[in-house]
């Protein structure tokens, strides 16, 4: 079995391919001008959260913010690192996860961008 990465550039479009032999079996497409933050680890402030549910929203200084569900209880404020689990939703906050609860202050944005295939 052969596997073989394909990729190439025009203008702020970037494309990859998997190849397995000559069957393709993944493939990336990503523009520069506005790349795709799925999987990014960031790190945002908890501006509303949802009275009575543990759920907020989250401000990392991207385009969207985040949407989060806690196990514990959050208040405005409170400052998180999370991944973005999904940027699909046009118009709609991003899904994240919380991935070491609340920390101390500190400075906002992203901590590791997406992973690249390429």
């Amino acid at each position: 079995m052969s596997i073989s990465i394909t990729c190439d550039r025009v203008g702020d479009l970037i494309r990859a391919a998997v190849w397995e032999v000559k069957i393709l079996r993944d493939l990336y497409v990503d523009r520069l001008s506005a790349p795709d933050f799925t999987g990014a680890l960031v790190r945002g402030r908890v501006v509303r959260v949802l009275a009575g549910q543990k759920t907020a929203w989250v401000d990392a200084g991207l385009p969207e913010k985040i949407y989060v569900e806690s196990a514990k209880p959050l208040k405005a404020g409170d400052t998180l690192t999370l991944r973005i689990q999904t940027t699909t939703q046009e118009g709609k906050a991003w899904i994240g996860v919380i991935t070491k609860g609340t920390e101390g202050e500190g400075a906002l944005g992203i901590v590791t961008p997406p992973p690249q295939v390429w």
